[in-house]
């Protein structure tokens, strides 16, 4: 570790201290230097030492920016004490500034790079991945996210990967479908909630291997997309911001079993026979018609999302069905069938909607938290249902899902 502290003409020229004792600037420059070198090697040491235990890095766990704090704010402490005792005439304001920007560096430096330096320790034996890039999701980020961020960190973790582009809609369920043997640990999705939705039921029309894929391998993905809502409901639960980085720490610390998580995958069907996977949440009325019709407004990122819901708020649609749901636990081998009436025990409603929104995660995009107390594999879908109402019901429920 090659330190350059040379302070005594930088230093001097912007400095106008008197001394009465024989101790030139730069001599006490020095000392003060060498004392907080010698304070910072020893406490880097100790940190070394705690994140080795047990071969577990520590480091890749905690938010490097609180380290960083807990470590200035010792060697602050130590290092004024320690500037008391031997400046005599000398400004102590002004030296304590000159050993705080010194500290300040040096252990960001030492920090950054010690994390560096272990994160390797927590890749996987044998660990290979298939990695989706959508490079036409949300604001059209998805090749950028992938080789400044998500690129650089697969390396550092010596992890290996087989990139897939797509180039058109259902590229991945086509590919996903046609697979015939397992030869990856995990599926790594650079892109929205859409993209991870054509994997898994491209997956489940795959009978050679699609379920064994989807009961054995981890599923990943790095928000690129409008809504992000799987992406932000991960973040959410472990208490941090959403970005790309701590989505692939995320990824990174499942793979590697230090904090995996099980979600809820649910099937459905539809009247005319098709079956589909969902793991976020199913939405008819205004939220599917927002979903689905903004498209066409694709070129302006997430922002179509919010645009498409004022339109169709000033034009507001209402739908004539009818739910029947069981509130209580249910086997899939005793759902009564589409065609069929609901059982008795049901209960049912027949009437006009303006939306149905069952919701199986926290958020349903960044920025909407529908299910606040919704958690990962708990089996439940929160049920948002609004009839005969207006823009003032809609206005309301908006309002409560936005996050603060």
């Amino acid at each position: 570790m090659s330190l350059t502290l040379s302070l005594t003409l930088s230093l001097t020229l912007s400095l106008t201290l008197s001394l009465t004792l024989s101790l030139t600037l730069s001599l006490i420059n020095d000392i003060v230097i060498d004392i907080v070198i010698d304070i910072v090697i020893d406490i880097v040491i100790d940190i070394v030492k705690m994140s080795m235990i047990n071969d577990i890095v520590i480091v890749i766990d905690i938010d490097i920016d609180i380290v960083i704090d807990i470590v200035i704010d010792i060697v602050i402490d130590i290092a004024i004490d320690i500037v008391i005792d031997i400046v005599i005439v000398i400004d102590i304001d002004i030296v304590i500034d000159i050993v705080i920007d010194i500290v300040i560096d040096i252990v960001i430096d030492i920090v950054i790079v010690m994390s560096a330096m272990l994160t390797p320790n927590i890749q996987h034996p044998l660990l290979s991945l298939l990695r989706f890039v959508n490079p036409f999701s949300g604001s059209r980020q998805g090749k950028k996210i992938f080789s400044q961020t998500v690129e650089p960190m697969l390396i550092e973790a010596s992890i290996s990967y087989t990139l897939i582009t797509t180039t058109h809609a259902g590229h991945a369920s086509e590919y996903m479908s046609s697979l015939t043997s397992v030869d990856f640990n995990g599926v790594i999705v650079i892109g929205g909630d859409g993209l991870l939705f054509e994997i898994l039921n491209g997956l489940s029309s795959n009978e050679t291997c699609g379920k064994e894929i989807i009961s054995s391998v981890g599923f990943g993905i790095v928000s690129a997309g409008s809504g992000n809502g799987l992406a932000k409901s991960v973040t959410y639960h472990r208490g941090e911001e959403l970005n790309a980085m701590q989505c692939v720490f995320a990824i990174l610390c499942g793979l590697g079993d230090l904090a995996p998580r099980r979600a809820d995958l649910c099937t459905y069907n539809t009247q005319d026979g098709k079956e589909y996977k969902s793991f976020l949440s199913l939405s008819w009325g205004i939220i599917a018609d927002v979903d689905l019709e903004s498209e066409v407004l694709r070129c302006c990122g997430p922002f179509r999302l919010d645009v498409y819901a004022v339109w169709r708020m000033l034009a507001l649609r209402r739908y004539r069905g009818r739910l029947s749901y069981y509130n209580g636990a249910i086997s899939a081998e005793t759902m009564p069938s589409l065609t069929s009436p609901a059982p008795s025990t049901w209960t049912t409603i027949e009437d006009d909607f303006i939306c149905l929104w069952a919701c199986n995660t926290t958020h349903a995009s960044y920025d909407i938290m529908s299910s606040p107390e919704s958690t990962w594999g708990d089996g439940v879908f929160k049920i948002v249902v609004i009839r005969k109402g207006g823009r003032g019901d809609l206005l309301n429920m908006v309002s409560l899902s936005l996050e603060p």
